[in-house]
């Protein structure tokens, strides 16, 4: 996204790129480039330290299977919000993989289970009786998780409402 948008856009200087790249990244990769001065040079400096350090296609996969494989097992069926946030993780890393140029379909077989274990026996239970066959495919997975997870948002926003004088009072909850 950023090579597309700001390396290769011949309107910009290498001072306006360098700037763009500093407020582009963060963490380990913002302090890595920190020390360079805006200069036309230390552009390219910048960028070639990033791609070095950070740039490490195995590396980069093996960080987001590692984050599938870490995934906070959510121990009660009514939690939807941790629902959400496990299914959003998934989503993400499996697009991070597929920017990499890894299909789901090398390693869906192995991730199936793994996410799987991490939900509520409820869920598992649930997608185990619609998915009849031995093979069960991520997607299908994903699909069904998807589903399951907006009818339960769709069921926690209908039970918030309350009547009260033929008003209708909608109440709000923070999520943690």
């Amino acid at each position: 996204r950023f090579e597309n948008s700001i390396d290769k856009n011949p309107y910009l200087s290498n001072i306006e790129k360098l700037i763009y790249l500093k407020s582009f990244v963060g963490g380990a990769a913002s302090k890595a480039i920190s020390g360079f001065s805006l200069t036309d040079d230390n552009y390219k400096a910048a960028l070639n330290l990033l791609k070095d350090r950070f740039g490490q296609k195995n590396l980069l996969i093996n960080a987001h299977l590692g984050q599938l494989l870490n995934i906070t097992p959510i121990k009660h069926n009514s939690d939807t919000f941790g629902l959400r946030k496990l299914f959003d993780r998934v989503e993400i890393e499996i697009r991070n993989l597929e920017s990499l140029g890894i299909d789901s379909a090398s390693y869906g077989n192995l991730l199936t289970p793994i996410i799987l274990k991490v939900l509520p026996s409820e869920i598992t239970l649930d997608f185990s009786r619609k998915e009849k066959g031995d093979n069960w495919d991520l997607k299908a997975l994903l699909k069904f998780l998807s589903e399951e997870i907006k009818s339960r948002e769709k069921t926690t926003a209908i039970t918030n409402i309350k009547f009260s004088n033929n008003q209708i009072d909608v109440k709000f909850r923070s999520r943690p």
